[in-house]
């Protein structure tokens, strides 16, 4: 099988971590197995096109078994190391790095990270709870921080109410200067979240697609 990158999507180095990451939780023993890197090559390309699984597998010359089993293989293995890389900064260095980085670029103090909701289009779900996964757009969808704990009928503010995160900066982090000087730099901010989804989506096509049932446990 001819492994074909796509520097536009992933650079080879990204993908050289990547395989480094999950080769002690994807390396198969069966010498007619696939390889880290193909198994990484078939995901990525179902994460980029959102594809049907039998488009992925005529592109790597496997069976539509096999290109599902791999990509749930590598998604549950991405997962496994979430917290490794999805982690609210908390060490006073990082804090100040974080705080700098944003007043640099809006102005806006004391800003560790900006927070926002979006929706990903899901099979609807069925079952007496159907209506809460019915968004304001009358689409299916859920909320998904590192998991989807909170359907897409709950508005941005319940989310936020309920996260670790607000209880943390409550409690942490109160008082930002005036209300004046606060509505100002807000303005030149609140679209850094809403361009990180939007390059989120362009990078990662399946999450525009219904054609995979999210399962809920």
């Amino acid at each position: 099988m001819s492994i074909k990158r796509d520097p536009e999507r992933f650079s080879n180095d990204n993908i050289d971590r990547l395989v480094d990451l999950l080769t002690d939780r994807l390396k198969r023993p069966t010498q007619n197995s696939l390889t880290v890197l193909q198994q990484v090559m078939i995901a990525l390309r179902f994460y980029a096109s959102g594809a049907f699984l039998q488009v992925i597998g005529d592109t790597f010359g496997v069976d539509i078994a096999t290109v599902s089993r791999r990509v749930t293989d590598v998604t549950n293995a991405l997962f496994d190391l979430r917290d490794r890389a999805i982690k609210f900064p908390t060490e006073a260095a990082d804090l100040q790095a974080a705080k700098s980085a944003v007043y640099a670029r809006t102005n806006f103090p004391s800003v560790v990270g900006c927070i926002d909701g979006t929706h990903i289009h899901i099979q609807s779900p069925g079952g007496l709870d159907e209506g809460a996964y019915v968004n304001r757009k009358r689409r299916h969808s859920s909320i998904t921080s590192i998991s989807a704990r909170l359907p897409g009928s709950c508005h941005d503010a319940h989310v936020w109410r309920t996260s670790s995160i607000c209880k943390h900066m409550e409690v942490n982090h109160q008082g930002n200067g005036s209300e004046e000087r606060f509505d100002k730099a807000h303005v030149k901010t609140r679209n850094i979240i809403e361009i990180v989804f939007g390059e989120w989506k362009r990078k990662f096509h399946v999450l525009h697609g219904e054609k995979y049932k999210i399962s809920y446990a």
